[in-house]
């Protein structure tokens, strides 16, 4: 039995306790007859107090969800409760779910959830700023769109992505060096499921995919929903370390080498020139193919643009990810892969099967900006943007640094910070109270094979957040941390 108790939140803790329970017995997740932990334990696991338990469990005993014995303790009573009809066999939902999707980690997506509550200030989320496409003229080229393509069925694009689509996105691969035609490229939604699909169609149970130690839980969490194995190679400042990867690769003998193509989640460090030339190297010597995804690569904020490891490939080996999640009009979902044609081929049929229609609209949206060029003034705009938020948040995090001796990377671009907290404080209650002032964050739990080593970091993101919401934003995890810190 799962409980989350929201300590910040208006609702009585009892009441969140009796509606919690009340639903999983309801729904069949607790069976009749199951037994309840005792009051004094599950206060002991939610840290409160005895007597808020003995009144939730008192109040689902009064509607007959509970019963009571000397020696037995609270047990489930579904067949006592009043509105139960006799024959009634509810479903066991969590029984029917594959164990694999049961437990799947949602305290991440919590967290990003609840970190756009309103009157709340989001260093948490990984989302484009707004500030480059003023809702009107996004609204004028909407109405464009539609007046122009009359000729072609609505909202409708063929599976492997529109051609007029395909077609731009070659001559922009082609920028950053990426040779490919327009039969090399399958379009997606996000990153994400591209690689969802990319893993179900090639990855065979019990199979390694290797990947950074630091890399963002949806990776890990996609390799091991696909019936793989992770292994995590250690990173330093100049990205994954390959010094000790043959080895690795000939004990695991891996399906696959996943690694960011610019600036990582969460720690905003890029990969170098060098170590990408290792990783190709190991890739040929092996026959190993990269996954190279890549969302932060236009966004260099310091110095020259990052090249890609696929700009290098002469062996046709990576398969390449982008996403203009970061630099597309925030909900604009458009992710492509360039990669062999056949391969490309297989993962086009595969899509046919999970997909009836791609999204037109967006599509549509992005051969707009691409094909007037808007895109690439827009990038232009975006770093100029995300360097001046960069530099405010890095400031503020300098006077933090100096008055409480937390330790962070300046990145050289993307749109994350990693900080490392002071010894005596922990991310969750940092988190917690740094709620009650307005701010929220992403903890270092999530990001780490083993969660404990993350409670002393945390990820900030200066992109979404307005230059006055940074501003305010720092001032309110600045007290949060004097409080953590008894300051």
């Amino acid at each position: 039995m799962n409980l989350e108790i929201e300590r910040e939140s208006p609702v009585p803790i009892y009441l969140q306790i009796k509606s919690q329970v009340k639903g999983q017995i309801l729904s069949g997740e607790l069976l009749d007859g199951s037994p309840m932990p005792s009051e004094r334990m599950l206060a002991e696991q939610l840290g409160i107090h005895r007597n808020t338990v003995t009144r939730a469990y008192g109040e689902l005993k009064a509607e007959g969800l509970l019963r009571s014995s000397q020696g037995k303790g609270y047990q489930v009573s579904i067949r006592s409760h009043k509105n139960t009809i006799a024959a009634l066999r509810p479903v066991n939902w969590g029984a029917l779910t594959q164990n694999s999707y049961a437990d799947t980690e949602s305290s991440f997506v919590l967290q990003f959830a609840k970190s756009f509550d309103d009157g709340i200030i989001s260093f948490a989320g990984g989302i484009a700023a707004r500030e480059p496409y003023p809702p009107d003229e996004t609204a004028r080229i909407i109405e464009k769109i539609l007046r122009t393509n009359r000729e072609k069925a609505y909202f409708f694009a063929s599976i492997q992505g529109d051609e007029d689509l395909r077609r731009n996105l070659v001559k922009f691969v082609s920028r950053k060096g990426i040779k490919a035609d327009s039969s090399n490229i399958q379009v997606f939604s996000d990153n994400n499921q591209a690689l969802h699909f990319i893993l179900s169609m090639f990855l065979h149970p019990g199979d390694s995919v290797i990947v950074d130690e630091l890399s963002s839980p949806d990776v890990p969490r996609s390799v091991e929903l696909a019936g793989g194995h992770v292994v995590r190679v250690p990173s330093d400042d100049e990205g994954m370390v390959c010094a000790t990867m043959a080895s690795i690769i000939e004990e695991e003998a891996p399906a696959f080498i996943y690694v960011e193509a610019g600036y990582s989640n969460p720690t905003g460090t890029a990969l170098s020139t060098a170590r990408k030339k290792e990783l190709l190297d190991l890739s040929y010597r092996y026959g190993i193919p990269i996954i190279e995804a890549d969302e932060t690569s236009e966004l260099f904020l310091d110095g020259a643009p990052l090249p890609t490891i696929k700009s290098m490939d002469t062996g046709d080996n990576v398969i390449y990810l982008h996403s203009f999640a970061l630099s597309m009009i925030p909900g604009i979902g458009v992710s492509f892969v360039v990669a062999n044609q056949g391969m490309i081929n297989n993962l086009c049929n595969m899509t046919m099967l999970h997909i009836v229609n791609s999204d037109w609209a967006a599509q549509m949206v992005t051969v707009e900006h691409l094909a007037s060029g808007k895109l690439y003034e827009r990038l232009a705009e975006f770093r100029a943007i995300y360097r001046e938020k960069r530099d405010l948040m890095c400031a503020r995090l300098d006077e933090l640094a100096e008055r409480y001796s937390l330790r962070y990377v300046k990145p050289g671009g993307g749109v994350y910070i990693w900080v490392e907290l002071p010894q005596r404080a922990s991310a969750k209650p940092l988190l917690a109270k740094a709620r009650r002032h307005g701010v929220t964050f992403m903890t270092g739990e999530s990001f780490f094979e083993e969660p404990s080593r993350g409670r002393s970091h945390i990820r900030l993101n200066y992109s979404y957040p307005s230059l006055d919401e940074i501003d305010r934003g720092m001032d309110a995890l600045g007290l949060a941390l004097g409080e953590a810190l008894g300051r």
